[in-house]
């Protein structure tokens, strides 16, 4: 469902992005005048792992999880997108079909731009066209680390790895103590990191007794940011 949101919002969105933040006004104009608002519901497909990449979308309220399903059916949580963030990238880059699956967490409003609005764009600024590329690196690079960890860490430290880069994007100071605001179920970890739930319990239950982390209404409170640092050797 299409949704109302004013031209100077679409526009902040755009600009916030490090694609788009050295654009000319001009160009964050015409790419504001291009896009729409949809609205989802909870748990609502945005696209499926196969589906055509013909568009980049943008979070104005709600989160995002990008993941993908194992031909065993297990599912594998890449990323939560948040609010302010771009997603959606990588197909624009090379027309092929989207890499993974997006659902919305909660009600959720996304901006979409077409592919062809931006390739428009793209024939006619080189400089964009090399930040594009920059994100095809960043996301080799991320997919890289986490056949490393898996690879290399323990479950604790990649768990712990995991919680603390969450921290860094969406996390909340309480004192010494940071709070994850995104939602997460155990089972929701033990699919970012493709083990079970009761894995993910199993390591929880024994930092809560240490005063490491706690599962609070369904956010994660990393108590002893210091600890978990330790054990991936920040």
């Amino acid at each position: 469902m299409s949704v109302r949101y004013s031209p100077e919002v679409r526009r902040a969105l755009l600009a916030k992005h490090f694609l788009l933040r050295e654009a000319d006004p001009k160009t964050l104009d015409q790419l504001t005048a291009a896009s729409v608002v949809v609205s989802y519901g909870n748990r609502q497909r945005i696209f499926d792992k196969g589906d055509e990449g013909d568009r980049l979308l943008g979070v104005l309220a709600g989160q995002v999880r990008i993941y993908v399903i194992s031909s065993e059916g297990r599912e594998l949580i890449m990323n939560v997108i948040m609010p302010g963030e771009l997603f959606g990238e990588i197909s624009l880059i090379d027309g092929k079909p989207r890499s993974a699956s997006a659902v919305a967490i909660g009600d959720t409003d996304l901006l979409h731009i077409r592919r062809s609005d931006l390739q428009s764009l793209l024939q006619k600024n080189s400089e964009l066209c090399f930040k594009f590329m920059a994100v095809l690196c960043e996301r080799v690079r991320w997919t890289s680390g986490l056949l490393e960890d898996a690879s290399l860490l323990d479950l604790p430290a990649r768990l712990a790895k995991r919680l603390l880069n969450l921290a860094e994007g969406v996390g909340e100071k309480e004192g010494a103590a940071i709070r994850i605001s995104v939602k997460l179920s155990q089972t929701d970890l033990g699919n970012m990191l493709g083990v079970t739930r009761e894995a993910v319990n199993k390591q929880l239950r024994e930092w809560k007794k240490d005063g490491i982390v706690d599962m609070q209404d369904g956010q994660v409170l990393i108590q002893d940011p210091k600890m978990l640092a330790r054990l991936v050797g920040r």
